[in-house]
């Protein structure tokens, strides 16, 4: 018997289309509230990918579900990243006009960027 149902690993897996998670979001939340959930959205993706690096590191055996997990959110961390230049231009006024404290999620993006 696995250790999970089949529908839980495909989750896991294969995650949904972050993109229209975001859309669908903004659509049925306030400015300021999307604003939070897209800086919250990068800096919990930033620390998973973290952990699963380190995990590939440091000998754990590396499945093909993390493996799977880690360029997945990689490549929405750093390929999707226009997601966030598109987005963050349209609340960087609300969020100076709010005082909302934080960094943008496009300072998130860059910071990682290779060079």
């Amino acid at each position: 018997m696995p250790r999970r149902p089949k529908a839980i690993e495909q989750q896991i897996i294969d995650p949904p289309d972050f993109e229209a998670i975001f859309n669908q979001y903004a659509q049925g939340h306030g400015s300021e509230n999307t604003i939070a959930f897209l800086d919250g959205a990068v800096t919990i993706f930033g620390i998973i990918e973290e952990m699963l690096y380190a995990k590939l590191n440091d000998g754990s055996r590396w499945t093909e579900g993390r493996e799977k997990a880690y360029f997945k959110i990689s490549h929405f961390i750093r390929e999707k990243g226009e997601l966030f230049d598109r987005i963050v231009p349209e609340f960087e006024e609300l969020r100076q006009s709010l005082s909302l404290p934080g960094q943008t999620p496009y300072t998130s993006i860059v910071a990682k960027k290779p060079k």
